[in-house]
């Protein structure tokens, strides 16, 4: 039997870490609604509470939309080198 070589098996980086997207709100919301369903499951006492947070969590994203809506965002831009545009030369 022949010894495998180094060039017989292909090198493989492995998993990059930088590829595996994280964003978004779905992504964020699947691990809140896992971890909370977990717990509701594993501990009784825990369902009542899960029902009115679940309830005021949905009357209070109501009212940031509310908010919001009636309600204009002023942006403004940070710039830290502002004097350097505004100074005469």
């Amino acid at each position: 039997m022949s010894k495998p070589t180094r060039e017989a098996v292909p090198f493989h980086p492995g998993i990059s870490m930088h590829h595996i997207q994280v964003g978004g709100g779905l992504a964020g919301f699947l691990f809140v609604f896992a971890t909370v369903f977990s717990f509701a499951v594993g501990i009784p006492a825990m369902r009542g509470l899960l029902v009115i947070t679940t309830i005021l969590g949905i009357l209070g994203a109501g009212l940031v939309f509310y908010w919001h809506k009636r309600h204009a965002i002023k942006i403004q831009r940070l710039d830290l080198h502002e004097e350097k545009r505004n100074r005469p030369e």
